[in-house]
């Protein structure tokens, strides 16, 4: 009896664990990290260009250590190779696995703040990522990236925040944030119109996907912000799992 109620405890911390959701009622703060001290400008950036960094940030979807960040709006935990596609996808039919190919196969996890097909702002030269560290927080933010559909007409910026666990606001392990998603009048992509927003695991940790190819009044306005949390109902899980061990215990 003892055994079979640490297993079923163990079972529903793992599920409780491994689910998410993405919501739009947490606020965020934006503060470009471009020039501050401690950024790091990634060099070499070019359309479809991937790029590996080693973050000492990271929780229990998302892992620390290697990162590879792509210039199309993607960052997957775990892998330092493998091909993040321009063509986005709704999750439905995209894999961890088939998003960064057979080389990415170490990959772990991956947060999709606005998987589209961006270029470096032409002029603008090979300095469009930028990172940075600092009090629990990763911040990786894409600055005046142009789109290939209509290059030269508008560009946008938008960032991503990985927090270690506990430290995001209300909960909060990542958010995204855009405080410029429009990049000009009557164009289908202003605002996630031709973008993936969405969260990929592996293993228990579930998939989200905010939206696929729809424009998304979210993602407008300077301080628009989604956040991935837990699940509310692996909360409740992992709240029922401490009852049922702080039972057996007595």
């Amino acid at each position: 009896m003892k055994s079979a109620a640490i297993l079923a405890v163990a079972g529903l911390a793992g599920v409780a664990s491994a689910q998410v959701s993405i919501v739009n009622n947490i606020p965020g703060s934006f503060t470009s990290i471009v020039g501050l001290p401690g950024t790091t400008a990634i060099t070499g950036v070019t359309d479809d260009s991937e790029h590996n960094i080693v973050s000492t940030v990271g929780n229990s979807i998302f892992a620390a250590g290697n990162l590879r960040i792509g210039n199309n709006g993607v960052v997957v935990s775990g892998s330092t190779a493998g091909d993040i596609g321009f063509t986005n996808a709704s999750i439905a039919t995209t894999s961890l696995t088939g998003l960064v190919g057979s080389a990415g196969t170490g990959a772990s996890a991956a947060l999709l703040p606005l998987w589209d097909d961006h270029i470096p702002l032409s002029g603008q030269g090979a300095n469009t990522i930028f990172w940075r560290e600092d009090a629990g927080v990763l911040t990786i933010q894409w600055t005046n990236e142009d789109h290939f559909s209509a290059p030269g007409t508008g560009t946008i910026t938008f960032q991503l925040k990985v927090f270690a666990e506990g430290a995001g606001p209300s909960g909060a392990l990542a958010q995204y944030i855009y405080p410029d998603a429009f990049y000009s009048t009557g164009a289908t992509t202003n605002f996630a119109g031709s973008a993936t927003i969405c969260y990929i695991g592996t293993g228990l940790n579930n998939n989200f996907q905010w939206s696929f190819n729809s424009a998304q009044p979210d993602v407008q306005g300077g301080m628009a912000t989604l956040s991935v949390i837990p699940a509310p109902g692996a909360a409740a899980l992992l709240g029922l799992a401490g009852l049922i061990a702080g039972r057996r215990r007595r």
